[in-house]
């Protein structure tokens, strides 16, 4: 590593000119990647649910619906009157509108009178869409943008999946702006006050829009083999800065403190790739592997923050590695030229953090199970949490797609906006259909169950079927619809959708209850598998860079203790409501959503392993070199302190700055990813830490013979 810093010295204008040509061709092209990306991705398309859905579409010829209109007449019905008229004109024409591929009223032919409210001022028109994403969201905006508003007296809105993902895609890209608007001149402060120079602060910034960049076209590639979503470019803005802004910290430092001690700029430019540059190779390393879990996800929701998070790390390692090392190269002293804060530049052995690390040590047990305690206590809500889905209710409450689902959602509870399809395959429907339907009848919260047999309320049949013939299809397929006055998208709806399915365990049941529960349950599935390779693979990167066996377990131990308080606080604020001044504006729906609560816990687990990295290089760097475990601890928390502080600080902004988003799931992703880090970097980084290395002394470093030849072999270290 030394000798690969002393050839980017000796090519220093080389490595950066065609660094340069490389991230402005690739970033360049990578802005084309906006268009592609994908406003859904929320399901499991082999869940149960999902296969209702292309059942109900290739046998019954009655697909999905993607989007509606709402007719609204107040004060009138509107089934008849002009409101029918607008009524029967919107019908025709919405099925005109290119990518629309069947639509449904109560002014079509055949249309269901349960389309029209209870109280009969309003009605549905349900519009399903093209499979093709792209197309379908370009439809349900066209659809908006052409009938939603108001004629001849008649409100029309628009709202369903599709329609509500295009406004989160708009709302996403206009806030994606602001917050980097906001962050990024916070950010280029607070670096010229950790470096005191202007040319020293704004290299961290230029490595982190490089890394941005060359991420757009890395994602950009993957859009040609699988879907992939628009929030992945939240995480590519975020986790490029963060991580391009911390791997310069830490190189800068380096190279500076090394010419402090009167190096020459191509040996300190060596020492500095080999220590530093090392540690950041390390870093990525973990942080690709921990990023690698979400690829285990069956929702490519999930998944695109994996191939996000994949590429950001490998750019902002390659920006930090030769983008930076060889400006530094070329900028040798000049690196702290406009100097404007001379205090911040010195670096010294003793000072704030190595007393903090002194205190600490000198009662362990005292500080860090107080440290431990004040953690458990903010985890507290946590055992609280109620999981629900992401709709429309992450959009502002005025906002029209946001109007229309929390209308329909009181206006149709009961009714067939949001029925539970029951099909059965063909030849797997149970012999007495009449006893099965009068069962699911008597569910709580079903109010009543159409089937062949008849309708069926509370275990008594009430009628004939409106249209038996409807409910089997020519393959054979039996289609059993019952509505519910549960609202989906809760505890109580998932539980009732799991009822009906204990039933008859050959009933494949969809709607979207169905397919809420399915989500969570694919979710909680995937994570044993994702738990055991991150785990697994951290542990193991981490002994490959420390030869330790006790310190890759406490820092994973440590990092789950911070992840449980950050849940804590996302569940007191979101889901019960408290600190909406903080945070903004949103619908408080007694839910946290759970892809957010899953892609927090993530990023912030890598990050927290950066900082794992930065800490521990430099107290093994100091035990190796003394043999004293206190006195390495002292000097790596005093060297490494400021820059974990600084960095922590620089990602809770950079996040922090995604707390101003208009959609929910955005600020819950800035909110926890900046709470988890500020807790990492201040009760874990500087109490629990020192106080678990006070206590475990030499047994921090201890590890079998053999595995310690292991580590002498392959290790990430000298």
């Amino acid at each position: 590593m030394d000798s690969f810093g002393r050839w980017i010295y000796r090519q220093r204008r080389w490595v950066l000119a065609l660094s340069l040509v490389a991230i402005l061709a690739i970033g360049a092209v990578g802005f084309s990647v906006f268009p592609k990306l994908q406003a859904e991705g929320f399901t499991d398309d082999s869940s149960a649910s999902a296969t209702v859905e292309r059942v109900l579409a290739d046998d019954f010829r009655e697909p999905a619906t993607d989007a509606f209109l709402l007719v609204r007449s107040p004060g009138s019905q509107v089934t008849t009157g002009q409101a029918a008229a607008v009524g029967q004109r919107l019908t025709r024409e919405v099925a005109s509108v290119q990518g629309v591929t069947f639509v449904q009223s109560p002014w079509s032919p055949g249309g269901p009178d349960t389309l029209v409210s209870p109280g009969g001022d309003a009605a549905l028109i349900l519009v399903s869409l093209v499979p093709d994403e792209a197309a379908a969201e370009q439809a349900a905006v066209d659809l908006r943008d052409r009938f939603a508003g108001t004629t001849d007296g008649v409100e029309v809105l628009a709202g369903g999946a599709t329609v509500a993902g295009a406004a989160v895609g708009e709302r996403i890209g206009r806030d994606l702006v602001t917050a980097e608007l906001i962050a990024i001149p916070i950010t280029l402060l607070l670096l010229l006050f950790v470096f005191g120079g202007l040319i020293a602060a704004g290299l961290p910034v230029l490595v982190g829009i490089g890394a941005v960049l060359l991420s757009f076209g890395g994602l950009l590639a993957f859009t040609f083999a699988t879907d992939v979503s628009i929030y992945a470019v939240n995480l590519i803005t975020g986790l490029g800065l963060a991580l391009g802004i911390d791997y310069s910290l830490l190189i800068v430092s380096r190279f500076r403190e090394e010419l402090r001690k009167g190096t020459d700029v191509e040996s300190a430019l060596g020492i500095t790739v080999a220590t530093a540059g090392r540690t950041v190779i390390a870093s990525g390393l973990v942080v690709a592997v921990t990023m690698a879990g979400f690829l285990f996800f069956p929702l490519y929701f999930l998944r695109s923050f994996g191939y996000a998070g994949l590429v950001v790390v490998i750019a902002a390692v390659l920006g930090a590695i030769f983008v930076l090392c060889s400006l530094l190269a070329i900028l040798g002293q000049r690196v702290n030229r406009f100097t404007v804060w001379r205090r911040s530049t010195e670096t010294r052995d003793t000072g704030f953090w190595a007393q903090v690390a002194r205190r600490v040590m000198r009662r362990p047990a005292l500080w860090g199970g107080a440290a431990v305690a004040v953690l458990v206590v903010l985890s507290l809500p946590a055992f609280g949490v109620v999981f629900g889905p992401t709709d429309e209710r992450s959009l502002p409450a005025d906002d029209p797609a946001a109007v229309a689902g929390q209308s329909v959602r009181t206006a149709f509870v009961g009714n067939d906006a949001s029925p539970i399809e029951i099909v059965f395959p063909s030849g797997q429907a149970p012999a007495d259909g009449a006893a099965y339907a009068r069962e699911v009848s008597q569910v709580p919260g079903v109010e009543a169950v159409v089937a062949a047999d008849g309708v069926f309320t509370d275990g008594r049949r009430v009628g004939p079927a409106p249209d038996a013939d409807a409910l089997t299809s020519p393959s054979g397929a039996e289609r059993i619809v019952a509505t519910s006055s549960v609202v989906p998208g809760t505890g109580e709806a998932r539980g009732q959708v799991s009822e009906i399915r204990d039933i008859n365990g050959a009933a494949l049941v969809g709607g979207a209850a169905a397919e809420d529960a399915d989500t969570i349950n694919a979710i909680a599935g995937a994570l044993p598998a994702v738990i055991t390779w991150v785990v697994v693979s951290v542990l193991v990167l981490l002994f490959l860079y420390t030869g330790s066996l006790l310190l890759p377990v406490k820092a994973v131990i440590m990092n789950v203790l911070g992840l449980a308080a950050t849940l804590g606080i996302l569940v007191w604020v979101f889901q019960e409501g408290y600190l909406t001044w903080l945070v903004g504006g949103f619908t408080v729906t007694g839910t946290v959503d759970t892809s957010m609560v899953v892609l927090t816990a993530i990023v912030a687990f890598a990050l927290a392993m950066d900082y794992e990295l930065f800490l521990i290089s430099r107290i093994r760097e100091e035990w190796l070199r003394t043999g004293d475990n206190e006195a390495a601890v002292a000097f790596g928390m005093q060297r490494s302190g400021r820059i974990v502080t600084a960095a922590a600080i620089l990602i809770a902004v950079l996040f922090g700055a995604f707390i101003t988003s208009s959609v929910t799931t955005i600020k819950v992703l800035g909110l926890g990813v900046a709470v988890a880090i500020l807790i990492d970097a201040t009760i874990i980084r500087g109490v629990v830490v020192p106080a678990f290395m006070r206590i475990a002394g030499k047994w921090n470093w201890w590890a079998p013979r053999w595995l310690k030849r292991v580590h002498d072999r392959i290790g990430l270290t000298d």
